[in-house]
């Protein structure tokens, strides 16, 4: 899709927001999600990859199980 978008608008700024930080709840406390790793690292490559920014949300969000704070 990025490649498409820059085919299209060559010299449009273009931002990639990564995941957010996921908890899942299966009786019991919350859970952190861990394919959310892949999925985040997959987003960054490929928007590094094409020229675009990148922006951890998951980060800005304070990180790895920061979903259990909010």
């Amino acid at each position: 899709m990025l490649r498409r978008l820059r085919a299209a608008a060559p010299l449009a700024s273009v931002l990639v927001i990564g995941a957010p930080d996921q908890s899942i709840r299966v009786r019991g406390p919350l859970n952190h999600r861990r394919r959310v790793d892949r999925i985040i690292s997959a987003q960054r490559e490929a928007a590094l990859a094409e020229g675009c920014a990148f922006w951890n949300l998951r980060m800005a969000m304070g990180g790895k199980g920061s979903m259990k704070q909010w």
